[in-house]
């Protein structure tokens, strides 16, 4: 049996003061936000590292135990035959489907490419610049 990785299915959306956006953080990344911080991580603004603001938006027992969970269910469903999914598409990936991916591949074989991705690497670039032209 193939387990589903709910965690990576899961986020938190959250608006973007900046651009009036939004984003989303997977609970995955979320978790791994508080191994980090547990493993001692000596940054503490979260302006300057991600896992120091993304601790706060679950913790890291309620995360463990909706993983948990749903690998119980997984294991009941598969035993009767069966396969636990995830009924429909969120609203705003109306014609995106999920699918399996191997977190393990060279980052080389995935598709990178979107419009906001794009969006992100042209304001990067402008503030780098901005922050090497001489103060006025």
């Amino acid at each position: 049996m193939v387990s589903m990785d709910i965690l990576s299915l899961i986020a938190i959306r959250l608006p973007c003061l900046q651009c009036r956006d939004s984003y989303v953080v997977p609970l995955r990344d979320i978790l791994l936000s508080h191994q980090i911080m547990h493993e001692g991580c000596p940054v503490a603004a979260e302006t300057e590292c991600p896992p120091v603001f993304q601790v706060r938006l679950a913790s890291h027992s309620e995360i463990k135990a909706l993983e948990q969970a749903w690998r119980r269910m997984e294991y009941r469903a598969s035993a009767d035959g069966g396969e636990l999914v995830l009924m429909g598409q969120p609203p705003e990936y109306p014609n995106h489907p999920f699918e399996a991916i191997d977190l393990n591949a060279p980052w080389e074989s995935f598709d990178l490419k979107h419009e906001l991705t794009d969006k992100g690497i042209r304001k990067f670039v402008e503030d780098y610049r901005n922050t090497l032209a001489p103060a006025a």
